[in-house]
């Protein structure tokens, strides 16, 4: 605890610190800027006091969550290694000279509370946000359109964007729906455009194709063109060209309108028992159903409702000197298209 008049530290080594790190000398704390690293190496342990403290280097050790009972700054390397950074309703604001890293750590915030990153050039800025008390990962990252000085705040919400008086429901008529599990708070300090991505895992039963602004009307907007991306072990989304528009905070996830039905083109690699059924992709799509029938009227179906992930199949197993037709239908979160046209028919022969 620095409780009185310039009662500090010149911390040119590093300082370990086992239980809550309190900040109340409005002259000392850290002093001369030296450029030494604070580790909280207890359990749970809280950075306070009645004056913010500017770390230079910031590394989480122990167990448990550290959070911020007052803004905090760190202007060399938050080091989060495994922990929760909980800044609650707080600002933890790493400056341009400063950098994140992490094994699996994350920083979580309550309403009004974000991860902030001074920015000064057109690199990518990593925000690694989660949930509160030990939830979900799942981070953004922002590459500015110029080197001009901004801010960037980000904060995970652990709830349905409806919650806050972003109605789910509420779209341009180009998206299905938006995600309603978790969405992200973006605040712009001053009026850069950004290249934006968001993650989010491939378990979530929800094939996100689509990021969304809430924004106009307002209702959620769609975002598009975005590039499908992957790191950090997740799936992610990023905006095609530099966005513009921070008018709102909320950004989500969010699905395509259902896929229009794909066409079938001909049949291919016929044999005495097999071959193989070809359609082109369909825009939106996830995966495709498979029928394939003995008659035009696929009332004998050989291969029903066969769920394949490309825009090709290998049909086996069939009768030898047998017609066979095919048909197949494009899928996503959203739903279902019609049926193709029909391809057939596709005639085996016999060795």
């Amino acid at each position: 605890t620095f409780q009185n008049g310039t009662a500090g530290i010149d911390n040119q080594g590093t300082v370990e610190v086992k239980g809550n790190w309190t900040q109340n000398a409005a002259g000392g704390g850290l002093v001369n800027g030296s450029a030494g690293t604070v580790i909280l190496d207890g359990a749970n342990q809280t950075v306070g006091g009645s004056i913010q403290t500017t770390f230079s280097n910031l590394t989480l050790g122990g167990t448990g969550i550290k959070t911020l009972g007052i803004s905090a700054t760190v202007t060399g390397t938050l080091s989060l290694v495994d922990r929760e950074l909980a800044t609650g309703t707080n600002l933890l604001t790493v400056t341009t000279t400063g950098t994140i890293t992490r094994t699996s750590g994350f920083v979580s915030s309550l309403s009004g509370g974000y991860l902030v990153r001074n920015t000064n050039s057109t690199g990518t800025y990593f925000y690694p946000v989660g949930g509160p008390n030990g939830g979900i990962f799942r981070p953004m990252e922002i590459a500015p359109a110029t080197s001009t000085s901004n801010s960037f705040r980000v904060r995970f919400v652990a709830n349905s964007p409806t919650s806050d008086g972003f109605t789910a429901t509420t779209t341009d008529g180009t998206l299905c729906n938006v995600n309603t599990s978790f969405y992200h708070q973006v605040v712009q300090t001053g009026a850069d455009q950004a290249i934006m991505t968001m993650y989010f895992s491939s378990a979530i039963p929800e094939n996100f194709l689509r990021m969304a602004h809430w924004q106009g009307g307002p209702v959620w907007t769609n975002m598009n063109p975005v590039t499908s991306v992957t790191g950090y072990g997740l799936n992610g989304l990023r905006t095609s060209a530099a966005w513009s528009d921070f008018s709102s905070v909320a950004f989500d996830l969010a699905s395509p309108l259902t896929p229009s039905a794909p066409v079938a083109t001909a049949a291919t690699n016929i044999n005495c028992n097999t071959f193989t059924a070809n359609w082109n992709a369909a825009t939106d799509a996830a995966g495709y159903y498979l029928d394939v029938a003995s008659d035009a009227g696929f009332s004998t179906l050989v291969v029903n409702n066969l769920l394949v992930a490309g825009t090709t199949y290998n049909v086996t197993g069939l009768a030898t000197s047998g017609n066979y037709y095919y048909r197949v239908r494009a899928y996503n979160g959203c739903g279902t298209s019609g049926n193709s046209n029909v391809i057939g028919p596709a005639t085996t022969f016999t060795a």
